[in-house]
């Protein structure tokens, strides 16, 4: 759990840092001075989309999930496997009709 946020935190201080950082220097140098760093530029470009898309991963609608028996973060597209591995063990028979329980939850953004 924590090292996620820490690599979030490290992806965005990334972006931030160096990634947009450059990439307003090198679009600086190429307007203004007419000097011809193209690959650079869309180098950065890539770079920044790449870290905008892994915060999206992580912070979007579709971000990790918190399994309520074993308070794991798990990816959203692994929390059936998760459940079935894990825990399958442990559930117990349905008291009622109106189908499974989900023992996953949202993980709270702080």
């Amino acid at each position: 759990q924590v090292e996620s946020h820490d690599k979030m935190m490290y992806i965005a201080c990334n972006l931030l840092l160096i990634d947009v950082s450059y990439l307003v220097m090198r679009l600086y140098l190429w307007a203004d001075h007419g000097v011809d760093i193209s690959a650079f530029i869309i180098k950065n470009i890539a770079c920044v989309w790449l870290n905008v898309s892994d915060l999206w991963e992580f912070y979007g609608p579709e971000g990790p999930k918190r399994c309520r028996k074993c308070k794991h973060l798990i990816v959203s597209a692994f929390v059936k496997e998760h459940a079935k591995e894990k825990h399958e063990e442990e559930e117990q028979p349905p008291t009622s009709s109106s189908g499974p329980q989900n023992d996953m939850a949202l993980v709270p953004l702080k």
